[in-house]
């Protein structure tokens, strides 16, 4: 669900440029955290004993990159992950995706992205909060 494009693009006609759409950045901004997000998850599930944890938060950023019509970016791996450092990435996460609910001024968009912060703190909350 990319943000509605409010104003078609007159690139090369002479037009003044056309200012990207707000709510376009902003969906932008989320798709660079959820690809960083997929990727410590992938890290992650590289240690036998993290996979089962980190499976599911890397289906979820799987599937709400693909309702973002984007899709995980390639980077460099990442250093490992273990269990502190993932519940902090996906904390991040559920905030940016909480506080990207309130600046968007897209409502459908607005609902969506406010559905994914609480997809995301719901599998936070099922994180043993005692491992490492």
């Amino acid at each position: 669900m990319r943000a509605p494009e409010s104003v078609p693009r007159t690139e090369g006609s002479g037009a003044p440029p056309v200012e990207a759409d707000p709510d376009e950045v902003i969906v932008e901004r989320i798709v660079a955290a959820l690809g960083s997000a997929h990727a410590a998850t992938v890290a992650a599930a590289a240690d036998a004993g993290l996979a089962g944890l980190a499976a599911p938060f890397q289906a979820l950023h799987e599937a709400h990159l693909a309702a973002l019509d984007a899709a995980p970016v390639a980077t460099a791996a990442p250093a490992p992950v273990g269990v502190a450092a993932l519940r902090t990435v996906e904390k991040a996460l559920q905030k940016d995706l909480a506080t990207a609910a309130l600046e968007v001024a897209s409502g459908p968009l607005a609902r969506h992205l406010a559905a994914m912060s609480a997809a995301v703190a719901q599998l936070v909350s099922q994180v043993p909060a005692g491992l490492r």
